[in-house]
């Protein structure tokens, strides 16, 4: 049997932390399945536990995964070829941690396995245990670890075990359970009855037919101390200690007692108790039960999440309550909310208007099912039996004097005496279609149809048209303000009543949108109207519009509540949200330009919800504060008092590095390579309340001067870094987007060309001076040199002449080799620049080329060359006498030098001349690498390809101000080419954020849905508001050469219909027409697991 505890809580944050609610009926918590399609191993969990780096490790029967709420990371498979070769088989059985966060694996074939620092290692039948099979683990206060095997109980101290038997004098060899209590008693559960080990004393409760022969499935000890035992076909006991004096001194300590109001065949396979003090208990016939108060509660019938085979049951430091079973891994949290449906009583599900009456039963009306009344727990209704004209109920409202009407589209019926009277337009209503309802403050009935408002007084109905004065006859909401006037919200405006006459209010006169459905007062005296355009503000005849510009997250607004704690609630169609009155009153009084939403059971999240509206009352504050909210799924109830802050700072952790594809261990981490060019990092935040709104931002010290919010991307990586040091950080935000400051980070140095060293420029600066020193004792020489020749010429001319012949030599082999370079450099500027046609470093460094060669003293050589020929003949006195000829050699000496820079320049140009083009050849190399596997088949989730084409995209949807949306309603794996779908979703969504542009200043919005289709497709929607197409180009949209853009070529759309037709996908589109925006859909097969 598995080994059963309390999880770990941060101390700290116990107190900001609740546990399940245990007034909650079980299917009013959220339940999650993880399961294969998810990446879960296998579905039967035999063991769970979340280790203090907060990962949740879950011991399948065929494999260990380590969890972060996002990812499953097999230990024991690591893909379809490769095992870890510590483990025969992939079975486990149980977990345990230690203080230091070593891992403790008990398998079924493999023995004991401890993880450590990454490392794995199993201890056997060689090591001293007397089985591979083990059942059950436990650590004992004097930090032993003992060991249920199948054929004995082991101790483990240090490296040596030791194992206790039947000899010993336990009732079996088959350990299923064990206990190490506070007190240092170790408990040992055995298919044949229960022991206890105290001290060096080895007791079996012989006397005791409670446990006698029994098989002890599970021992808990709870935090007062009470110790649990449940035998496999008997139930649940207490073991009762016994004072010293009542016992013999060879008797047991303890006597036994069977827990009341449960069946004494009750099979609890698992136990555990969360930080509120509730125990819950896994059965094998009736699912989950609980233990509180001294008493079982069992949820079975409709109420039970989980059905039978519950394994495993743990609670994380989030008071989420984990449990696992022979069907799957099971996340079972409070929520924020929870509903009230068809499981509670309530005859349907969809609940269109709610109210609470002053004894504080709560009424609904409700979707075919009529008028239903909820009150401590139990849901009474009333339908067409009763009198009622309609079981469609749109409106209800609870009267004052008792009297509860509801509205339907036939006609008003009112209850009383359990009976259901109807009204209808025979009775004076001036209609029967009813969506809206209200008791004033004078007791009048305010009913809201499709024709008009009529007031019931009574005795008889007063009716108003729009002959009277009212903005539309369409009827949706009314609301009576502090002054007493009555606010009727209709289709087409707005309209007030007071002192016998209608006043008319429209976009004309500030409203954001005509379709008005909801009406509010708040304690400064402001109304609020929401509207299918935002939310209005009305102060001093003043009207102030807020919207999602601002920061709101829906414009088509339902209701509005005040939850009388600072805050207003607003349901919509995708969910229900939350905002800041101050910072309303703020922005609509122009001091604030953003308000934040804290949105709940929107698309994004996986509990969607869709809030009914459209007819009055449709959202209710009952008298101790809670907030109720019809919804298509039932009544949405949420207690704002509450804590709904999730104070949890997600864990952080860089999981992977990645240098140019290859994942780089960690020891080798700190110095990389000089030719790195790409480095990515992979990291994780461990929160499991809402895993998929996990954020994350990054920073690279010495790279970023701030902090990038990546959203939920876990991965983030550089490009051509310049040489140096460098340290990427991340941190991780919750649900509520509490940050964990602290987060993680790699530090590496990128390592330098040698040319890019500071030896290399120390070398180089050297080499200048030398240079510089070296040219001017050159320099020196010359003067010298030329003044000892005047010398010498007045002395011996014949001597100068010769010296004079001998140094025109060496200026004639300078010009020879000037003249050699300089047709180099010709040579050498046409061929960088034939090459470098459309490469700007190629051009630049062929046209410094080309100016070093403009600037050979050309002219003057073929003067110079043409004096040497005139004089030919007395060569010698030319050179000497001559004014001409005097300044040849500083001439020539002055070539020579500008001929030795122009030589050094060409060749550093040369040289990156040729890494340019050897960089084009590697690109083409690397091009050419990736052609060759755009045709490799991959297993990839839909997410991760989302996230990777809107990567691609995202620089220019954000320089063109593009609004991109991502609702990943479903992520499950396709076996697709990579490559080439992210370049076909690539190409969709900048064909879809450029038609946006083309369409002028209105917002440009791109949408991008991910969804089950039929079961075994997936759909991708990519949606535009931009130019869309005209209806006799839709059929031409995938044929090569079709466009919409000025400059197009017409391949991209053509190309990514060939692409996934190949992959056996289907591709289609629709739009109403020009300037309507277009949606491309995307289906495809959904890979078998």
């Amino acid at each position: 049997m598995r080994h059963f505890r309390s999880l770990f809580a941060l101390t700290l944050l116990l107190p900001f932390l609740h546990a399940l609610d245990p007034d909650r009926e079980p299917n009013q918590y959220r339940v999650t399945l993880w399961g294969a399609a998810q990446g879960l191993p296998q579905l039967t969990v035999n063991d769970v536990l979340q280790a203090k780096s907060g990962y949740l490790w879950v011991a399948t029967q065929n494999g260990l995964a380590r969890f972060d709420g996002h990812t499953f990371e097999n230990f024991y498979q690591y893909d379809d070829r490769l095992f870890n070769p510590v483990f025969k088989d992939g079975y486990m059985e149980v977990l345990l941690e230690d203080p230091d966060g070593t891992l403790w694996i008990g398998t079924r074939a493999s023995g004991l396995v401890r993880l450590r620092d990454g490392v794995f290692e199993a201890y056997t039948l060689e090591h001293g245990l007397p089985s591979l099979h083990l059942w059950s683990l436990a650590r004992d206060t004097r930090d032993r670890l003992w060991i249920g095997t199948s054929d004995g109980l082991c101790v483990m101290e240090g490296d040596r075990f030791r194992t206790y038997t039947t000899a010993d004098g336990l009732g079996s060899d088959n350990i299923v359970s064990l206990l190490a209590d506070d007190a240092g008693r170790v408990w040992i559960g055995t298919d044949q009855g229960l022991s206890i080990l105290e001290g060096e004393t080895l007791r079996h409760f012989e006397a005791h037919e409670e446990v006698w022969g029994q098989n002890i499935s599970a021992l808990f000890q709870s935090r007062e101390g009470t110790i649990l035992v449940s035998t496999r076909v008997s139930g649940l006991m207490r073991a009762i200690p016994l004072p010293s004096g009542d016992r013999a001194v060879d008797e047991t300590p303890y006597r036994f007692e069977w827990v009341p109001s449960q069946p004494r065949s009750l099979q609890i396979e698992a136990i555990c108790e969360d930080s509120g003090g509730n125990i819950w208990l896994g059965t094998g016939q009736v699912g989950l039960a609980r233990y509180r108060e001294g008493r079982v509660q069992r949820y079975t019938g409709p109420n039970s999440q989980f059905g039978t085979g519950i394994y495993s049951i743990a609670e994380d430091a989030e008071q989420t309550l984990w449990v696992g079973t022979r069907n799957g891994f099971f996340q079972y949290q409070d929520g924020k909310y929870y509903v009230v449906g068809e499981l509670d009583g309530l005859p349907k599900n969809l609940v269109w208007s709610v109210m609470e009456d002053n004894q504080g039963a709560v009424w609904m009306g409700t979707e075919g099912g009529g008028i239903s009344r909820w009150h401590e727990g139990k849901v009474k209704s009333w339908n067409r039996e009763h009198g009622l004209v309609n079981e469609f109920v749109l409106t209800v409202l609870a009267h004052s004097n008792g009297d509860v009407w509801a509205g339907t589209r036939y006609g008003l019926g009112r209850l009383r005496d359990d009976r259901v009277r109807v009204f209808t337009k025979r009775d004076g209503m001036v209609g029967d279609y009813i969506r809206a309802l209200m008791e004033d403050r004078e007791g009048n009935l305010w009913v809201g149809t499709k024709t008009g408002v009529a007031v019931w007084d009574g005795q008889r109905f007063t009716n108003y048209t729009a002959a009277d004065g009212l903005t539309d006859e369409v009827i949706r909401a009314f609301y009576q303000d502090r002054e007493g006037t009555i606010w009727i919200a209709t289709d087409h405006g707005l309209s007030s009543y007071a002192d016998g006459k209608f006043r008319s209010y429209t976009t004309d006169n500030g409203l954001a949108n005509n379709s008005v459905r909801a009406i509010l007062e708040d304690d400064t005296g402001a109304l609020w109207f929401g509207t299918y355009g935002g939310l209005n503000r009305l102060v001093d005849g003043q009207f102030s519009t807020v919207t999602r510009d601002h920061g709101l997250f829906q414009d088509i607004l339902f209701k509005i509540l005040d939850d009388g704690r600072g805050h207003f609630w607003m349901t919509t169609h995708d969910g229900f949200f939350r905002v800041s009155q101050a910072d309303l009153h703020a922005v609509a009084d122009g001091r604030l330009d953003r308000l934040t939403s804290t949105v709940f059971g929107s698309r994004g999240d996986k509990g969607l919800v869709e809030c009914n509206g459209g007819s009055s009352p449709c959202g209710w504050r009952t008298a101790d504060g809670r907030l109720l909210m019809p919804s298509m799924t039932g009544l949405i109830v949420l207690d704002p008092s509450q804590g709904t802050r999730n104070p949890w700072k997600p864990p952080t952790y860089v999981t992977k590095v990645l240098v140019d594809g290859v994942e780089v261990p960690p020891d080798a981490r700190r110095r990389l390579p000089p030719e790195t060019e790409k480095i990515a990092f992979h990291f994780t935040g461990i929160s499991f309340e809402e895993p998929a709104k996990v954020r994350f931002r990054v920073q690279l010290e010495g790279f970023d001067k701030d902090w990038e919010d990546i959203g939920n991307l876990r991965f983030h990586y550089y490009t051509a870094l310049p040489p140096g040091n460098y340290r990427f950080r991340v941190q991780a935000a919750n649900n509520d987007g509490v940050w964990n400051e602290v987060g993680d980070s790699v530090s590496f140095y990128l390592e330098p060309y040698f040319y890019e060293t500071k030896v290399f420029y120390a070398f180089a600066l050297v080499m200048f001076v030398l240079l510089i020193f070296g040219g001017h004792q050159l320099r020196l020489g010359k003067v010298e040199s030329r003044k000892n020749q005047l010398e010498e010429l007045v002395r011996a001319r014949t001597q100068a002449l010769e010296k004079t012949n001998r140094e025109l030599q060496a200026a004639q082999g300078h010009l020879v080799r000037a003249a050699h370079l300089a047709g180099m450099a010709e040579i050498s500027a046409d061929v960088i620049h034939n090459l470098g046609n459309g490469l700007n470093g190629v051009n630049v460094s062929a046209g410094l080329i080309r100016d070093f060669a403009h600037k050979l003293p050309t002219e003057q050589m073929t003067r110079l060359g043409e004096l040497l020929v005139e004089n030919q003949d007395h060569l010698g006195e030319f050179l000497s006498e001559d004014p001409r000829g005097v300044n040849v050699v500083p001439f020539v000496e002055r070539t020579a030098q500008s001929l030795e820079r122009l030589r050094i320049d060409l060749a550093a140009e040369g040289q990156r001349l040729t890494e340019n083009v050897k960089e084009l050849n590697e690109v083409i190399r690397a091009q050419q690498a990736l052609t060759e596997q755009n045709d490799r088949y991959e297993v990839v989730e839909v997410r991760e390809l989302v996230n990777e084409a809107v990567l691609l995209q995202a620089d220019s949807i954000r320089e063109n101000r593009v609004n991109l949306v991502t609702e990943i309603s479903d992520s499950p794996l396709v076996r697709v080419q990579k490559t080439k779908l992210l370049r076909a979703l690539g190409n969709l969504v900048k064909n879809a954020w450029e038609s946006t542009v083309q369409v002028g200043e209105r917002e440009k919005q791109v949408r991008i849905h991910t969804f089950r289709k039929d079961g075994d497709w997936v759909r991708l929607e990519i949606t535009d508001n931009g130019a869309g197409i005209a209806p006799e180009d839709i059929t031409r949209v995938f044929h090569q050469g079709y466009t919409t853009k000025k400059h197009g070529h017409g391949f991209s759309l053509h190309y990514c219909g060939n692409v996934i037709s190949e992959m056996k996908g289907k591709i289609s589109v629709h739009s109403d027409g020009p300037g309507t925006g277009a949606t491309f859909q995307i289906d495809l097969p959904i890979a078998v697991p």
